[in-house]
C-alpha cells in the first residue's frame, strides 16, 4: 500500500509538471519574463539619463486602413510636446539671470516635480538664439530639456517697435510651426507657475478636430491660407481680478496650443512683414490676433477661461482649478497687486527646483 502511494504521488507531481510548462508554452510572448530585455531597457534609460534627450513616448495617433484597422509603417509616429522660447543679451553670463531661472523652473515643473511633470514622456522644446550663452543652455540640456538653436526672426522691414526691449525677439516662437515633425506643440511662456500636469490637454475636443478656414477675409498681398488649422488659445484676462473674468476676444500670446504648419507659417511672414498691418507694439500676440481674429478666415479656438492658464492671476484662479497661472511672480514690480500666495508659492517652487539638483550633485548623478 505504501508502495502504491509512492508511485501515484510520483505520477501525480509528473502530470503537474507537464502541465505548467504546457501553459508556459501557451503564455504570449508580451507576457513572458525576459531578463536580458528588462536589462537591457534599464541600461538605456541609465545611459541617457540627463543628456537632455527626448526618450520618446510618442503620443502619435495611429494611421488606420480603410477598414478601420490600426496599421504600423516605417515612419516615426508623429508626436505631442511642450515648448518655450528662451533668449538673453549677448554675451551675457550672469547666474543671476531671472530669464534663465525661469527656465530652469519650467523644465522642472514640465518633466521633473511630481504633482506637474508629463507621465507621458512629452518633451520640452527650448527655442533659442545662437548668441545664448552656452554655459546657460548647457545647464537646460543636462536638466533634461530639449535645446534648439535658431536664428533670430524679424521683420524685414524696420517697422516693429515692441512696447518693451526685452519682446525684441518674439516672433522668433513662430519658428514652432515650422517643426512639423510634431503632431501637436503647447507653447508656455517661462513666466509659468503649474498646479498640476498639462498632459490632458492634448485629448481635449478643440485640441482633436481641425478648424477648416473660410473663403472670406483674405487679402491679396499675403501669403495663401491652409485649408485647415489648429490654433488654441487662452483669453487674456485683462487685468487684476479676484472672480473669473469674462471670456474675451483677445488671445494671450504667452498660452496656446497648435498643429506645425509651414503653409500657416509662410502666412504669418507674410503679415509679419506688412507694415501696420496688426499692433506691433505687443509683437506676435498682436499678429496671433490678427491672424486668428474672430470675423476673420481663421479664428482661434478658446479654451475654458480658467481651465488651464489665465493671465493676471489671483490665488482664487487656482482655487477654482487653473493647471497654470502666468505673470512674473519673481518681479518686485508686481508687488502692489499680485497675490501674496502666488509670490510665495513661486519661491517655494523655485527652491524645490534648486534642492532637487543640489541633491543630484550631491549623489553624482548631475
Amino acid at each position: 500500500m505504501q508502495r502504491f502511494s509512492k508511485v501515484a504521488l510520483s505520477t501525480l507531481l509528473v502530470t503537474v509538471c507537464l502541465l505548467f510548462l504546457a501553459v508556459l508554452e501557451v503564455r504570449p510572448p508580451s507576457e513572458s519574463f525576459r531578463p536580458s530585455q528588462h536589462i537591457s531597457a534599464l541600461g538605456s534609460v541609465l545611459k541617457n539619463a540627463g543628456k537632455g534627450h527626448s526618450y520618446g513616448h510618442p503620443h502619435g495617433r495611429p494611421k488606420t486602413s480603410s477598414g478601420g484597422l490600426s496599421t504600423t509603417t516605417s515612419t516615426s509616429p508623429k508626436s505631442y510636446a511642450y515648448a518655450t522660447f528662451f533668449s538673453s543679451p549677448l554675451n551675457d553670463t550672469r547666474k543671476d539671470d531671472k530669464y534663465f531661472t525661469a527656465a530652469r523652473v519650467l523644465t522642472y515643473q514640465l518633466l521633473h516635480h511630481p504633482d506637474t511633470k508629463t507621465t507621458n514622456d512629452y518633451p520640452l522644446l527650448i527655442l533659442t538664439p545662437h548668441h545664448v550663452d552656452t554655459d546657460k543652455t548647457d545647464v537646460l540640456e543636462r536638466e533634461g530639456a530639449t535645446v534648439i538653436r535658431i536664428d533670430v526672426l524679424n521683420a524685414d522691414k524696420d517697422w516693429v517697435h515692441p512696447a518693451r526691449e526685452s519682446w525684441s525677439e518674439q516672433f522668433t516662437k513662430l519658428r514652432l510651426f515650422t517643426m512639423t515633425e510634431y503632431e501637436r506643440i503647447l507653447f508656455i511662456d517661462l513666466d509659468m507657475l503649474l498646479t498640476r500636469t498639462m498632459d490632458p490637454i492634448f485629448d481635449e475636443n478643440v485640441v482633436q478636430k481641425v478648424s477648416y478656414t473660410r473663403s472670406k477675409g483674405t487679402k491679396d498681398d499675403e501669403a495663401p491660407l491652409p485649408e485647415d488649422y489648429v490654433f488654441v488659445g487662452v483669453s487674456d484676462a485683462g487685468g487684476p481680478h479676484d472672480n473669473k473674468p469674462d471670456p474675451g476676444d483677445y488671445v494671450n500670446g504667452g498660452f496656446w496650443l497648435m498643429r506645425p504648419d509651414q503653409v500657416l507659417y509662410d502666412h504669418y511672414l507674410s503679415v509679419m512683414n506688412t507694415p501696420g498691418r496688426f499692433d506691433d507694439s505687443v509683437m506676435e500676440q498682436g499678429l496671433l490676433n490678427y491672424a486668428h481674429r474672430s470675423n476673420g478666415p481663421m479664428p482661434y479656438r478658446r479654451f475654458p477661461v480658467g481651465k488651464w492658464n489665465i493671465n493676471w492671476p489671483s490665488y482664487g484662479d487656482v482655487e477654482r482649478g487653473a493647471a497654470s497661472v502666468h505673470d512674473k511672480f519673481w518681479d518686485p514690480d508686481n508687488a502692489d497687486w499680485i497675490d501674496r500666495k502666488l509670490v510665495e508659492m513661486w519661491w517655494r517652487m523655485q527652491g524645490e527646483m534648486e534642492g532637487f539638483w543640489l541633491k543630484a550633485q550631491q549623489d553624482g548623478t548631475y
